[in-house]
């Protein structure tokens, strides 16, 4: 029912466009394709929600709440009350899916898992691989004594603060896990899901840094990661 409430809403909107002048129509319709692809995200997200799939709910609605606010600065004339009306959609289903206030239902943004970086000595592999099924799992704590005993071993290891980042999402601790992947791309700067999972925390945050997180998603593309359309197009990339 609310995917449809959306779809309607999107309906409503692009009548209102039909009058606007040639300059208007242009930056109108740039603002239409942005805000489509925001919608699009959003029922991402719904569809994962009533399939079940809270956590990567979560993170998309994470995600539409940062966008649907840098789009109010980009076009700030546009469909003000529905972007408004949407983003309180988001939070209330952040809410819902964790039983408490926005603040824990971050934690729900975790990353997708990180795969080693090769080449790694066969122990270090065999231990990053450990603290990967740990993250998977959601046992954090120990996901945090394992790498944090490698990184004793090798202080150069790029994965292992990968997976501290990792971790500290799943436990709420945003600021430090940019922190830990800001360290990993210090030691491997061709690790492409450091760069791609930064871009994801930079609009996240409190205060979105979008120019930030648009190099980190061009550069992660740029060594290998696959393209994301609608995550190109919050971020307003073409």
């Amino acid at each position: 029912m609310k995917q449809k409430w959306i779809m309607l809403g999107l309906s409503a909107l692009l009548v209102v466009g039909a009058t606007v002048t040639p300059a208007i129509s242009k930056s109108q319709d740039k603002a239409d394709r942005q805000f489509e692809s925001i919608s699009r995200l959003l029922e991402k997200a719904d569809q994962l929600r009533e399939a079940g799939n809270g956590e990567e709910a979560g993170a998309l609605y994470g995600a539409a709440i940062a966008a649907y606010q840098e789009f109010q600065r980009t076009f700030p004339e546009a469909w003000v009350e529905l972007t408004q009306v949407r983003t309180a959609y988001c939070r209330n289903q952040l809410m819902n899916i964790l039983g408490a206030d926005l603040a824990p239902a971050l934690k729900s943004q975790a990353p997708p898992p990180v795969a080693p970086s090769p080449p790694l000595p066969p122990e270090i592999a065999k231990r990053v691989s450990k603290g990967i099924e740990l993250c998977r799992a959601a046992q954090y704590d120990e996901a945090e004594t394992e790498m944090h005993a490698l990184i004793e071993t090798d202080p150069t290891c790029s994965p292992a603060y990968l997976i501290l980042a990792t971790a500290g999402i799943g436990k709420g601790n945003l600021e430090a896990a940019t922190t830990l992947i800001k360290r990993a791309i210090a030691l491997d700067p061709k690790n492409k899901e450091a760069h791609y999972n930064l871009c994801q925390l930079l609009i996240r945050a409190d205060q979105p840094s979008f120019d930030s997180a648009r190099d980190h998603y061009r550069e992660a593309i740029r060594l290998g990661a696959m393209p994301d359309a609608d995550l190109a197009a919050v971020l307003g990339l073409e």
